[in-house]
């Protein structure tokens, strides 16, 4: 469960992701482990990113999409100096709030779901 949590601990403390896809990693690390949590994780990230990218393209938000990247990269760097979303920045909560958020917001939760049922079906063919 620790495991879970302090992996997406930073991303829901810059305000990139909400506290219910940290909780819910948290359990399915407290249920299966450190080792597939780790996998689970790296394939959910994957897929999450393959998503975002055709919502940018579907909705015609790459520049937004690419400045919202820099801004995230932006915030990576100086972590040291201040942990925590800035309060000009817009959070994930406030996104959520919006009527398009469809638009822009990944549910991540989702595709750590579908991670899951990838890594089961691969272990039920190839173990």
């Amino acid at each position: 469960m620790v495991c879970g949590l302090g992996i997406l601990l930073l991303p829901y403390m810059l305000g990139a992701m909400g506290a219910g896809d940290v909780k819910f990693v948290a359990g399915v690390g407290a249920w299966l482990g450190t080792e597939p949590l780790l996998a689970i994780v790296i394939l959910g990230c994957v897929i999450a990113g393959v998503y975002g990218v055709i919502l940018a393209v579907y909705y015609g938000q790459c520049r937004e999409t690419w400045t919202n990247f820099q801004l995230m990269l932006f915030r990576l760097m100086v972590v040291g100096k201040q942990l925590g979303a800035e309060d000009d920045m817009e959070s994930v909560q406030s996104m959520a709030r919006q009527s398009q958020r469809r638009h822009r917001l990944i549910p991540f939760s989702a595709m750590v779901t579908v991670a899951f049922i990838c890594m089961i079906v691969w272990s039920r063919w190839f173990e």
